[in-house]
């Protein structure tokens, strides 16, 4: 209701015309007061959700996921789609396990690996960064990397961005990939993380 009165405060103004006595700071604040990022009410809503545990000894590995989202098994392959939203800006998390060659022994070699490979379909504003050993509960660290796609998304005209976490550990490579359109990022930000962090390799 708070969202709403402000909402018919602004326009109220406007039709008097007496928005000129609202300076751009009062603007500013009163949208951030709308905004439900600035409340931290993505978090709490993440919170509130019912999760569920998705273990596999097979591909040996474990994460908590959002109960909406719909599993998918594939050979090596582990997909956590949102069944809600359009197809076209679907949000997706996705599991892959490679079995790699002797001389890909590190993650950041198996991120770059990978990486070279995605450099052919194009992308842009490219982040890296190493996480701290213990990744997964292994004894390793493992890199993210987050970019944008270089061509925007047909139908709706923005770019797609994705946020990968390459692992190694004893021979075997763990990609952990995440997509959605870039306008919502911010919105399934929260959702991705909690899934990261409960991401576990087990025996």
């Amino acid at each position: 209701m708070i969202y709403l009165s402000i909402y018919h405060f602004i326009i109220g103004m406007v039709e008097r015309k007496f928005a000129y006595k609202l300076t751009f700071p009062v603007i500013l604040l009163l949208l951030v007061a709308m905004s439900p990022i600035a409340s931290g009410q993505l978090e709490e809503e993440v919170q509130k959700q019912e999760w569920l545990t998705y273990e596999d000894p097979v591909l040996g590995i474990k994460i908590a996921y959002p109960s909406f989202f719909q599993v998918t098994e594939e050979q090596n392959e582990a997909i956590f789609r949102d069944p809600i939203v359009h197809p076209s800006t679907q949000r997706f998390v996705d599991i892959f396990i490679l079995f790699l060659e002797p001389e890909i022994d590190t993650s950041e070699k198996f991120m770059r690996k990978e990486m070279n490979e995605i450099r052919k379909t194009g992308y842009e504003d490219i982040e890296v960064n190493e996480t701290a050993p213990g990744f997964a509960g292994s004894n390793n660290s493992a890199y993210r990397v987050e970019y944008l796609e270089h061509d925007a998304n047909e139908v709706i005209g923005d770019q797609g961005r994705y946020v990968i976490y390459f692992l190694v550990n004893e021979g075997i490579g763990y990609e952990i990939s995440f997509y959605t359109i870039d306008k919502d990022y911010n919105r399934d930000r929260p959702i991705f993380e909690k899934m990261v962090d409960s991401f576990r390799l087990i025996s």
